[in-house]
C-alpha cells in the first residue's frame, strides 16, 4: 500500500508537527487552534487575512506581508489574490485569464508553487538580476529580506498559494518554515 503522502510533496502527515510545526521558538499552537475554531468561520477573506496577521505577530512570527491567491472557475478570472501588509492593511486583486502568460506571471513564485507542488522560499538581500523575477526585486525594494510561498492544495487537487515576507534582518529559520508548511494545513 502506498503513501498518498509521498506522492504529494503539499500534504503533510497528520501529527502534532503537521498541524502546528515544530516546537523550538515561537508557537503556531494559538493561531492553529484559533483558524480551526473562529477564523474558518470568517466570511470576509480581507478580515481573515488581516486577523490572521495580528495572531502570527501575537504569536511571534515577524510577518510583514501575507498572501493568499486563489484559483476560481469563473469565465472572467483565472484567480483572486488576498494581500495584507503591515502599516498597508489589505486589498484584493483580481487576475484575468490571460494573466497567466504575462511576464509578472511566467517565473514567480506563484507559478512555481502551482506547477511543482511544493514550497518556494528565497532570502532576498541578494538577488540575482538576471536569475531572479521582478517580484522578488520588488519585495527587496520594499525592505523585505525573505520570501516564502507554501502551497494550499485544495480536496479538488487544485494548488492555490499561500505567501509571507518578513523584514527580519535574519529572516526566516527553518523551524518558521517547518511552521508555514503546517499552516498551510
Amino acid at each position: 500500500m502506498s503513501d498518498p503522502a509521498a506522492s504529494d510533496p503539499g500534504r503533510r502527515e497528520l501529527s502534532r508537527r503537521g498541524l502546528i510545526g515544530t516546537e523550538e521558538g515561537w508557537s503556531l499552537a494559538p493561531v492553529a487552534g484559533w483558524l480551526m475554531i473562529e477564523g474558518r468561520r470568517i466570511a470576509d477573506p480581507q478580515a481573515l487575512l488581516a486577523d490572521l496577521a495580528r495572531r502570527l505577530d501575537a504569536a511571534g512570527a515577524r510577518i510583514d506581508r501575507l498572501s493568499f491567491s486563489v484559483a476560481t472557475l469563473h469565465p472572467q478570472l483565472l484567480a483572486w489574490n488576498c494581500r495584507w501588509g503591515r502599516g498597508e492593511g489589505t486589498a484584493i486583486f483580481r487576475g484575468r485569464h490571460g494573466a497567466q502568460n504575462s511576464d509578472a506571471y511566467i517565473g514567480s513564485p506563484l507559478q512555481f508553487v502551482r506547477e511543482q507542488r511544493r514550497p518556494f522560499r528565497r532570502r532576498i538581500e541578494s538577488l540575482d538580476q538576471e536569475r531572479d523575477h521582478a517580484f522578488l526585486h520588488e519585495m527587496q525594494a520594499a525592505g523585505m529580506t525573505d520570501y516564502a510561498a507554501v502551497p494550499l492544495v485544495f480536496g479538488s487537487g487544485t494548488v492555490n498559494v499561500f505567501t509571507l515576507a518578513t523584514r527580519a534582518p535574519a529572516g526566516f529559520g527553518d523551524e518558521d518554515l517547518d511552521r508555514f508548511a503546517a499552516l498551510a494545513n
